[in-house]
C-alpha cells in the first residue's frame, strides 16, 4: 500500500532537509529534490487514474437496477489515500511557487461520495439525482482530458507547474453554469436536513477543545471562522499549529457526533521509533478515551518497501455494550514513525447508549443458514445509522464470507467478503 503513497512524511521532512541542503549546495540534497519531484509526478499520475475509476463507478450506478444499489453502496467510490496524497502534493506545489492554493474541485470530489450514498439509500434515483450523477461524470471527464493534456509534457522537474495549471483550470471549469448542481444542489440540501438535533457551535467547540487537549502534547486554542465554512453538516475549525510548518485540520461532524483531526503540513524529527515505543505512546492516548468497554478492531503497521522501519501505525477501537458491537461509538489513532500523531477521530460522543432488543435472536438468524459447518461466529451490531444487524461469518473452502441480516425483520441484507474484524 505504501508503494502507492510516499506520504507527506517524506514530502515535508525531506523538504526541510532539502532547504538546508540547497543552502550548502550539497549533491546529497539535490538528489532528495529529485526524489520529491519524482514522487509528485507519481501522485499526479495516480490522481488521473483515480478520476477514471470514479467515473467507472458512476457509470456502474447508472446502469444498475435498484436491487443492486445496496451492493454498490458497500463499494468504495473514492480511494481516500490517493486523493489525500494528491491534495497534500498540490498544496506543496502551490506553496513552493508562492501561489495561493486552488483546490475547490477536490472538495467537490470528496463531497460527491456522501451525496451518492444519499442518492442510493432509498433504492431510487429521481430525475434531479440522475442529473447530478451525469453532471459529475461530465465534469470528471473534463478533468480527465485536462490531466492527459498536461501530462503530454511530463518533464519531472516541471511537475509543480502541472499541479498549478491543472488546479487553476479545474476550478475555472467548475465555475461553468453547467456544473452549478455540483456546488449547490438539492441533494446536498437534503443531506443537510438529515442532520437532526444538530449540536450548537458553542457545545461542539467545547467538546472538540477537550478532545484536542487530551490528544495533542501541546496546548492549543481552537478558533472558528464562519466565513470559511463550506459544509453545513460540520463545524470546521481553523488550522491549529503545534510548531512551525506543522498544523492539523480539526472538525466536528454534526451527523455522527464525530471529532476528527488530521495532519496537514508537517515537519518533524526524522527518526524511527520501535513498535514498542509507538505502542507506549498510543496506550497513553487511548487510555484517555477507553473506559474499559472498548475493544480493539484492528491494528495495522504500514512499512516502506521492504524496509523493517515502521512508517506509521494505526489503532482502531469499538465500544461493546453487552453482546452488541456499537458502531456509533468508535475511535481511531494513527501515529507516524517518530511518534507524532498523523490523525485521530472519535464518534458517538453524544449518542444515547440505550440499545433496544432486536426482534430476532441469534438462534433464529442462524437457523436461516442450513450449512452449519461453515459458520465461524455470529455477531450483533448497531450500525452508524442506529439499526441492529447480525453478521454471520463463514469459512467456505478456506475463504471468509459474511451474511448480514436485519435484526428486526430477519431479512438478508448482504452477502460477500466484507467482514468485520472485531476481536
Amino acid at each position: 500500500m505504501m508503494k502507492n503513497k510516499i506520504k507527506r512524511i517524506l514530502i515535508f521532512i525531506l523538504l526541510v532537509s532539502l532547504q538546508f541542503g540547497i543552502q550548502y549546495g550539497t549533491n546529497q540534497y539535490k538528489k532528495l529534490a529529485d526524489h520529491i519531484n519524482i514522487d509528485l509526478h507519481r501522485q499526479f499520475d495516480y490522481f488521473g487514474d483515480e478520476l477514471e475509476n470514479i467515473n467507472d463507478f458512476i457509470a456502474k450506478i447508472l446502469i444498475s437496477n435498484p436491487k443492486e444499489y445496496e451492493i454498490v453502496m458497500k463499494e468504495n467510490m473514492i480511494n481516500g489515500p490517493i486523493l489525500w496524497n494528491f491534495r497534500i502534493s498540490n498544496e506543496y506545489a502551490f506553496n513552493k511557487k508562492g501561489v495561493n492554493i486552488q483546490d475547490k474541485y477536490l472538495d467537490i470530489i470528496y463531497d460527491s461520495n456522501n451525496s451518492i450514498q444519499h442518492i442510493l439509500k432509498d433504492h431510487h434515483i429521481d430525475k434531479e439525482e440522475e442529473k447530478y450523477l451525469n453532471t459529475l461524470f461530465a465534469y470528471n471527464e473534463e478533468l480527465i482530458h485536462l490531466h492527459k493534456k498536461l501530462n503530454i509534457n511530463n518533464e519531472i522537474k516541471k511537475v509543480k507547474n502541472r499541479y498549478i495549471d491543472f488546479s487553476k483550470k479545474a476550478d475555472e471549469i467548475l465555475k461553468d453554469e453547467r456544473y452549478s448542481i455540483l456546488k449547490d444542489d438539492e441533494i446536498e440540501k437534503e443531506r443537510i436536513e438529515e442532520v437532526e438535533n444538530s449540536i450548537d457551535l458553542k457545545t461542539a467547540q467545547k467538546i472538540t477543545q477537550e478532545i484536542v487537549d487530551e490528544v495533542l502534547p501541546v496546548k492549543v486554542e481552537l478558533s472558528f471562522d464562519e466565513k470559511s465554512q463550506n459544509d453545513p453538516t460540520k463545524y470546521q475549525f481553523d488550522r491549529i499549529y503545534i510548531r512551525e510548518h506543522t498544523y492539523y485540520r480539526v472538525e466536528y461532524d454534526k451527523k455522527y457526533n464525530r471529532v476528527s483531526m488530521d495532519l496537514g503540513s508537517y515537519t518533524g524529527d526524522p527518526i524511527n521509533l520501535s513498535e514498542e515505543k509507538l505502542n507506549k505512546i498510543a496506550k497513553k492516548i487511548i487510555s484517555k478515551f477507553d473506559d474499559g468497554s472498548y475493544i480493539k478492531m484492528k491494528e495495522d503497521i504500514n512499512g516502506l518497501y521492504e524496509s523493517k522501519d515502521i512508517v506509521e501505525k494505526e489503532y482502531y477501537y469499538i465500544k461493546k455494550i453487552g453482546d452488541i458491537y456499537d458502531e456509533t461509538k468508535i475511535f481511531g489513532l494513527r501515529l507516524i514513525e517518530n511518534g507524532d500523531i498523523d490523525s485521530f477521530y472519535i464518534e458517538g460522543i453524544m449518542i444515547d447508549e440505550n440499545i433496544p432488543t432486536p426482534k430476532y435472536n441469534k438462534d433464529q438468524i442462524l437457523s436461516k443458514i442450513p450449512q452449519k459447518d461453515f459458520i465461524k461466529k455470529c455477531i450483533l451490531i448497531r450500525t452508524k445509522e442506529g439499526k441492529l444487524k447480525y453478521e454471520v461469518q463463514m469459512n467456505i473452502n478456506g475463504v471468509l464470507y459474511s451474511k448480514v441480516f436485519d435484526g428486526d425483520t430477519g431479512k438478508e441484507k448482504y452477502f460477500g467478503r466484507n467482514i468485520r474484524l472485531y476481536e
